[in-house]
């Protein structure tokens, strides 16, 4: 992801798939990554991998006295 310079702004942190020979093999929730640095769940690409970006599922914003004001996507 950054290498191709991260998902768009419609694309999906919360569903991020792995796709090996057509079928998908691996599905990461990048917020884990991102909110708590957690890489435990990081896949190993093999050459002639995709990394797909599905779109953006809903949206809410969190803002005034919380720990991490933003935009978030939520999960189904």
């Amino acid at each position: 992801l950054y290498a191709a310079g991260g998902p768009s702004e419609a694309g999906s942190l919360r569903r991020v798939e792995i796709r090996r020979v057509g079928r998908t093999v691996d599905v990461l929730d990048v917020y884990d990554y991102l909110t708590r640095g957690d890489a435990s769940r990081d896949a190993r690409l093999e050459s002639g991998d995709v990394v797909f970006v599905p779109p953006r599922l809903a949206r809410v914003r969190a803002l005034g006295e919380v720990l991490r004001p933003g935009t978030y996507e939520v999960r189904p």
